[in-house]
């Protein structure tokens, strides 16, 4: 009888620990829209590493380290990077900047290629063949 009171005690006292014990929060884009996969890390002021999680699907987060003050790093590919600094337990919903991907131009080049096998038959492209020695010929100056 003496070890469920011992077992329920040590229940009871641990539990608040870790549910008080940790940093939650929320990570959402610019359209409010949960964002997967950005990686949170939580450091003291002076840069001191706590600890480091990554967001689920739904855009939450926990991490289990507590600090009274703390800044939290949070990245993503797609997104700008954000540093938080924070005393709450709960830090509420973050939101990030979507980063600018344009691109100037696309290049897309193509080539057939010297050899075609037909019909188990080797074919050699002799116009393209000698196109490419000519133009290396060329680059070289012999001509």
């Amino acid at each position: 009888m003496n070890i469920r009171y011992i077992i329920s005690a040590i229940f009871t006292l641990y539990c608040p620990a870790v549910i008080w014990g940790q940093t939650t929060g929320k990570i959402l884009d610019n359209n409010r829209q949960p964002v997967d996969g950005a990686t949170i890390v939580m450091q003291l002021p002076d840069s001191t590493y706590l600890g480091a999680t990554i967001s689920a699907a739904d855009g939450t987060f926990t991490l289990e380290p507590e600090a009274e003050n703390y800044q939290l790093i949070i990245q993503h590919l797609l997104y700008q990077t954000r540093q938080i600094k924070g005393q709450a337990r709960d830090i509420g919903i973050i939101t990030l900047e979507s980063k600018d991907y344009n691109l100037e131009e696309v290049v897309i080049k193509g080539e057939r290629p010297f050899v075609t096998v037909e019909q188990g038959k080797l074919n050699y492209n002799i116009s393209a063949i000698s196109r490419k020695a000519y133009r290396k010929q060329c680059l070289r100056g012999h001509l």
